[in-house]
């Protein structure tokens, strides 16, 4: 995603959505426990759901 957008001086909204996500799990994957974890995922997943159906 990012050698696209520096090249193609464009963002891939979709790319930037699901980058900012995986980044958003790995963060609250290493600072919290495992059943915390499995609600923030389904939260984070509707989350981006929801911002994919309404675009």
């Amino acid at each position: 995603m990012g050698y696209v957008a520096v090249v193609r001086r464009r963002l891939n909204g979709l790319a930037a959505l699901v980058s900012v996500t995986f980044v958003v799990l790995l963060v609250a994957s290493l600072l919290t426990e495992a059943r915390i974890l499995l609600a923030k995922e389904s939260i984070l997943t509707g989350a981006a759901g929801l911002r994919l159906v309404g675009s």
